[in-house]
């Protein structure tokens, strides 16, 4: 990606009409007055409101770096803005007769193509677009249009398929130019069935009225049918893919309050079930949003938000064992054996707490804190952490927020420039 370069300025420079800011420094006095590590922004784009509310389990609000870009996908449309000056650059045109935007995949492919599914008519949801995020052309579209209508569709990118689930059919299409590659096929008789869906694999639980046993759980790599695994008798429902690397999905009931469960699975060779985690005790609380939800894989550390986005914590999937939490807080990337976040200030001592959230860094086992920036914002008007999509380039120490303004109620996207100076230790909760 290409380097974010901060304008150092005494004056907010608006440029042209289309919403969006290079802004920076302003007087010795307000110097003085900045927390430490203070955090440049480099710019602000206004948002268009949306009247349609965000579906994380979609895939939207949706925040994805590319070269040269960061692409924001919400129900309205999927959009990219100059990662330099947050100057719109495209926006991905709608299939003739589409509405609005269903389902996102969690990221585009390694490549930068991305897929979304669209509204067709009426709240079915068959379009599938396949498209360029370096340009925002379309490379091809497919109705998928089946008997039923489909309201909550689930679709899955990797580098050479994009993978649906519309409908009764789950398939897969080359992503070069759309022919179909395979369908899934079905065990004998009436079926139902739940569905998770990455970007590598899907897991299907089905229930069927011929076959034996009736319930079966199939976890599967998009790419390679071969290379699956079957779960008889599985009593719970697949909620979701929580990770890829290691494989973990998470399990439940087939109610919104029953039972849960992580499970993880040995990928070694084929798919097998290695450990099933109970979401009970203090486990009960995680919320496992798509957002804010991930997993190390060198360390085996889960981290995700708990009490309905309350602040974040630490879950060792060798043990099922809770390991720390830290409130006000939301997961942003992984990096060296910590996790990137941004979360309240909660001061100390040496380090007094400030109204605007900071970027902080926590040992994924330890919990070391470290303070890395704090977002200064004029009028301090920053959501939580866990109430923002968040984006971080590592390489270029640059944070991407999007977020709705708590004085204005305006939503934004903005880029955040932490300094090169040495992070601060602060304490953990």
């Amino acid at each position: 990606m290409a380097a974010i370069v901060a304008i150092v300025l005494v004056v907010l420079l608006a440029l042209g009409t289309g919403g969006y800011f290079l802004l920076a420094g302003g007087s010795d006095d307000e110097a003085e007055q900045k927390p430490p590590l203070s955090m440049a922004q480099l710019w602000n784009t206004d948002l268009k409101k949306s009247d349609n509310p965000p579906d994380d389990d979609a895939g939207m609000r949706s925040v994805w770096m590319t070269d040269g870009a960061v692409v924001y996908g919400d129900k309205d449309g999927v959009r990219a803005y100059n990662d330099q000056t947050g100057k719109q650059e495209w926006e991905l045109e709608a299939p003739k007769g589409a509405g609005q935007v269903c389902a996102l995949p969690t990221e585009p492919n390694r490549d930068g193509v991305g897929a979304a599914v669209f509204d067709s008519g009426g709240g079915d949801c068959s379009f599938l677009s396949v498209f360029d995020t370096k340009s925002g052309h379309t490379l091809w579209v497919r109705n998928l249009k089946g008997r039923e209508a489909e309201h909550h569709p689930l679709v899955g990118i990797s580098n050479e398929q994009v993978v649906v689930a519309i409908g009764n059919s789950y398939s897969g299409y080359d992503i070069s130019g759309g022919a179909g590659k395979w369908s899934l096929k079905w065990p004998a008789g009436d079926c139902t069935a739940t569905f998770g869906m990455s970007n590598e694999y899907l897991a299907r639980v089905s229930d069927c009225s011929k076959a034996k046993p009736h319930r079966t759980l199939l976890v599967q790599e998009h790419e390679l049918d071969s290379f699956n695994a079957f779960v008889p008798n599985e009593k719970l429902e697949v909620r979701r893919i929580v990770s890829d690397s290691p494989l973990v999905l998470l399990m439940g009931e087939d109610s919104s309050d029953g039972k849960r469960e992580l499970r993880t699975f040995d990928t070694e060779g084929k798919p097998k079930p290695d450990k099933s985690i109970p979401l009970t005790g203090d486990l009960e609380e995680l919320d496992l949003d798509a957002r804010s939800t991930m997993v190390d894989e060198e360390s085996k550390v889960l981290v995700t938000t708990y009490g309905n986005r309350s602040g974040m914590t630490a879950v060792d999937l060798k043990t099922g064992k809770r390991l720390w939490k830290r409130s006000g807080a939301a997961a942003v990337a992984l990096e060296e054996g910590n996790v990137i976040a941004v979360g309240v200030s909660h001061g100390s001592p040496s380090h007094p707490a400030t109204q605007d959230p900071e970027l902080i860094s926590v040992g994924l086992r330890d919990a070391k804190t470290k303070l890395l920036g704090t977002l200064l914002t004029a009028g301090h008007d920053l959501p939580t952490g866990p109430n923002m999509s968040l984006a971080w380039n590592g390489n270029e120490r640059v944070l991407y927020v999007e977020g709705e303004s708590v004085s204005t109620f305006r939503p934004f996207l903005r880029a955040y420039k932490a300094s090169n100076a040495s992070p601060v230790p602060i304490p953990a909760d």
